[in-house]
């Protein structure tokens, strides 16, 4: 009787132990790339006074350009996000006598898995988060967010960006890219962090 009551004192203790285990935190696995030198993307070489008597406007040279910048966060050979940068000229009617330019910087995720965290005041857009913030399941999330949207002549909205972190998703584990804006409507992407542990925040600026 008292060997059979040991042995159910050992099986409930290890029963424990295993359920204790399981519902301990994961280990963060973090991937972090400093872009070394920054990825700067600028579409504009320079700008031209375009001068009339009733209007001044900033010229861009080329008028009309893209780049795109694809990148893989989670290091497994596959690009998970790609950032647009582009302007071009208003042509869909009068605009003024000067000729008016759309700049936009945008950032969308490559599969139905990757997505941004978008701001809480500009639905269309990022939420722009600082150094040592958290970034967890506590945000709402877009598949496509507009970094900058200015100019123009018929925008819906305009937005714009000075220095911080874009909060990404790729299933269910989390990253952030460090940018900042660079003169002419550029951007200049610095580095970028992912925790691989599904479920497990992190920091804005942790590398390990």
């Amino acid at each position: 009787m008292k060997q059979k009551i040991l042995l159910f004192t050992l099986l409930g203790l290890f029963t424990f132990s295993c359920e204790k285990n399981n519902t301990e935190p994961q280990k963060d696995e973090i991937v972090y790339k400093d872009i070394n030198p920054d990825m700067e993307i600028q579409t504009v070489r320079f700008y031209t006074l375009q001068d009339h008597s009733i209007c001044t406007a900033n010229i861009p040279t080329p008028t009309d350009s893209s780049v795109t910048y694809d990148m893989d966060l989670d290091n497994d050979q596959i690009s998970d996000f790609r950032i647009n940068v582009a302007h071009s000229k208003y042509t869909e009617g009068y605009c003024g006598h000067c000729d008016r330019f759309t700049y936009n910087i945008s950032i969308e995720g490559l599969s139905s898995k990757d997505s941004i965290a978008n701001s809480s005041v500009q639905y269309w857009t990022p939420r722009i988060f600082s150094e040592s913030d958290t970034i967890n399941m506590k945000n709402t999330w877009l598949s496509r967010a507009e970094i900058l949207l200015l100019e123009g002549c018929s925008l819906p909205f305009q937005t714009d960006f000075t220095i911080g972190y874009i909060g990404v998703k790729i299933n269910k584990s989390f990253g952030y890219i460090k940018i900042e804006k660079m003169s002419n409507n550029g951007i200049r992407i610095m580095e970028s962090g992912f925790n691989k542990t599904e479920n497990n925040m992190i920091i804005c600026g942790q590398k390990e």
